[in-house]
């Protein structure tokens, strides 16, 4: 036979001489070497692979057996399992018909003599690669990632006690005969359990019991609510436990009667239970929005449905994970999320407290009188404004303040002072006040308002008596002031006409607002150039760069007032939205913010959101409309003017409260006060000397 087999290994010889040359120092042991590992290659050609007592290699590396007798001398044979997965550390190379191992470093550095042999070239590749990896999945301390004929060396440093995974593969699935020498280094062995330490419930997975004599006694220990089969070394486990964790046990007992206990810990992961957000307070009455946050299971995504006790009214919603309730019933509620994951579903509910209807008023005055919403208050210039939040149920009866959130809007401008207001507003206006009433945790008030007048300073005189007087002439002046006409107060301040029809803005379909103004002026004419003084409206929508706004006159002239800049930009309110209503059918309408495109107007909405990026919420005031109100020259005034409000981009929405227009007739809103003769202030009066 040796005859036969020397012209076989030459080549072998002679490259592993080539690679001894690198490894040792001296002429003679280069020489030696190959011929020792001609014939150790002679014998392991001759013997059993795997010798006797070695484990066959395994096809994946959380099976990989644990070689209790040692890599040297150990030889095999690569089978074909042609399950492709990547070669870590080697991003270019893919694993074939990879086969591995598992050893116990007991020294520090170890060097590994990989030959191959007899390469069959199965799909026109010869050769093998390989790697030492320092667990299943973790990084490599050695690799071979050319595809080679000839021995190859894998060297690493490594920590002793720790387990370590060797990896052979053949190229493009090349069937090579192989062997292994430790040049340096040792191993040792203990009895190991080898399997996954993390799960999913229902998953069945085997478990190894490495480094274990054939002689061995093995007792697989019971594993609480958990189906297993035992099949020598190997124990299959069906983990159907409801339990976080476990552990895989198993005493070994030799033939010298010495028993060791060994265990795996298993973590199993279990479909847990979603949180349920939403409002716990709300009352009677209202539409509440509940969300469940996305929730997988070992890469599963449930089915959800949803159930609400009998006090709501559970309303249909376009998305799964968001519903909307309409609450019908005081007293403990609740609603609950039921994910479905294949044949296990798991419930979580939220607890809800629905408190009776509720109602705010608002009073007035110092100490606080009732007032009627609809009227307005007259104030003089130097009075503060007091006003007084009240909380009552459908009875009348007061609701405790201290579980409410008081927030007073006096025109675009928020006062969050409790339910007790008192401010100085600026003399010569008219406002309207807002009341906004929540609890922190669900209940929403029905907002209440009402208008504020207050009065403009007098500044005009009378000087009695009147000239001429003559030089030398002692005279007595007095002065009086001028009686000043009052100040009507309407739902828009300072408009000539107003729409105060609340609309809803449809969200991202494409679909348009449509809000009409008819004006009827006695004796107005075509617009001339600058007579449009404002376009106002009062707004709130959660991304400001969503919309698309442009008025219309009576001919049909049309300019775009805020324009839409593609789906592009960061998010920018408009007013106060509400936040929690996206994906619902109708949206809630939040707090309106006042702005205006005047032709005075420094920038549009879109390049003040630009040049103030961190602003978020666009304050309200006067805008440069994006195409120019010149347009309007030549309409005529009288007639149908129409507002237009599109949101082109999809999920934020918002509402449209009013607008109004400004032809600067001074119909309605602010009047300018006329005086008698001719006014002066009393601080530049200055007498004329006459002869």
């Amino acid at each position: 036979m040796m005859p036969s087999l020397l012209p076989i290994l030459v080549k072998p010889a002679v490259e592993t001489h080539a690679i001894f040359l690198r490894k040792w120092s001296t002429l003679a042991k280069s020489l030696v070497l190959p011929l020792i590992l001609l014939l150790s290659i002679n014998l392991e050609l001759k013997g059993q692979c795997p010798p006797p007592g070695s484990p066959s290699t395994s096809d994946s590396c959380v099976q990989a057996p644990l070689l209790c007798t040692g890599l040297d001398g150990y030889c095999g044979t690569l089978p074909t399992n042609n399950v492709l997965q990547p070669l870590p550390d080697c991003p270019a190379n893919t694993l074939n018909n990879d086969e591995w191992l598992s050893f116990e470093a007991a020294s520090s550095t170890i060097s590994l003599l990989i030959t191959p042999t007899n390469c069959q070239g199965t799909n026109g590749q010869f050769g093998m690669q390989g790697a030492i990896y320092e667990s299943c999945g973790g990084m490599a301390v050695a690799t071979q990632c050319e595809c080679t004929e000839s021995p190859f060396l894998l060297e690493a440093n490594l920590n002793p006690g720790q387990v370590y995974y060797l990896v052979l593969d053949g190229c493009a699935g090349d069937i090579c005969d192989f062997s292994v020498e430790m040049l340096e280094g040792s191993t040792a062995c203990q009895p190991i359990i080898v399997g996954p330490t993390s799960v999913c419930l229902g998953d069945t997975v085997v478990y190894v019991l490495n480094g274990v004599g054939s002689s061995a006694n093995i007792e697989w220990l019971p594993i609480p609510n958990a189906s297993t089969s035992i099949n020598g070394n190997n124990l299959e486990v069906v983990w159907n436990t409801y339990y976080d964790s476990s552990l895989v046990c198993a005493l070994v007992t030799d033939t010298n009667q010495v028993s060791q206990l060994l265990c795996l810990h298993v973590q199993i992961n279990q479909p847990f239970p979603a949180n349920v957000y939403g409002p716990t307070m709300p009352c009677v009455g209202n539409m509440s929005v509940y969300t469940a946050l996305d929730n997988e299971y070992c890469n599963e995504v449930p089915n959800l449905f949803w159930t609400v006790s009998s006090g709501g009214d559970l309303l249909s919603s376009p998305n799964p994970s968001s519903i909307q309730v309409q609450w019908t019933d005081q007293g403990l509620q609740e609603v609950c999320l039921h994910q479905i994951f294949g044949t296990d579903t798991v419930t979580s509910c939220l607890g809800v407290n629905v408190l009776p209807m509720l109602h705010a008023t608002i009073l007035v005055g110092n100490p606080p009188m009732p007032f009627n919403a609809d009227s307005t208050i007259h104030l003089c210039p130097t009075d503060s404004l007091n006003l007084t939040a009240l909380i009552s149920d459908s009875n009348g009866n007061p609701y405790p303040d201290s579980a409410f959130n008081f927030r007073w809007l006096i025109e675009g401008n928020q006062f969050l002072s409790g339910k007790n207001l008192s401010v100085k507003l600026p003399a010569g206006n008219c406002y309207k006040v807002n009341l906004d009433a929540s609890i922190l945790l669900g209940c929403q008030v029905q907002d209440t308002s009402l208008n504020v007048e207050i009065a403009s300073i007098p500044v005009a005189v009378e000087i009695f008596p009147a000239p001429p007087i003559c030089e030398g002439e002692s005279v007595t002046l007095s002065a009086t002031t001028l009686p000043y006409a009052p100040l009507p107060c309407e739902d828009n301040p300072g408009g000539d006409a107003s729409n105060n029809t609340n609309l809803a803005i449809p969200d991202g379909d494409g679909t348009s607002v449509e809000s009409v103004i008819h004006v009827d002026i006695p004796q107005a004419g075509v617009l001339a150039p600058n007579q449009l003084k404002a376009i106002c409206a009062n707004l709130e929508h959660s991304w400001m760069r969503d919309l698309e706004v442009t008025l219309t006159c009576p001919n049909g002239q049309t300019a775009i007032l805020h324009n839409h800049p593609g789906q592009i930009g960061g998010e920018f309110y408009l007013g106060i939205p509400y936040q929690n209503d996206e994906g619902l059918p109708t949206p809630f309408p939040g707090t309106g913010y006042p702005y205006c495109w005047t032709p005075d107007g420094n920038q549009t909405w879109i390049q003040y959101a630009n040049s103030h990026p961190s602003n978020y919420t666009l304050p309200s005031g006067n805008y440069q409309s994006f195409q120019p109100l010149s347009i309007f020259n030549g309409c005529p005034i009288n007639g149908d003017w129409t507002l237009t409000v599109t949101d082109r981009w999809a999920i934020d929405n918002g509402y449209l409260f009013y607008w109004s227009l400004d032809f600067g007739y001074g119909i309605s809103g602010t009047q300018t006060l006329s005086s008698i003769g001719s006014p002066t202030t009393a601080s530049r009066f200055i007498p004329t000397t006459v002869s």
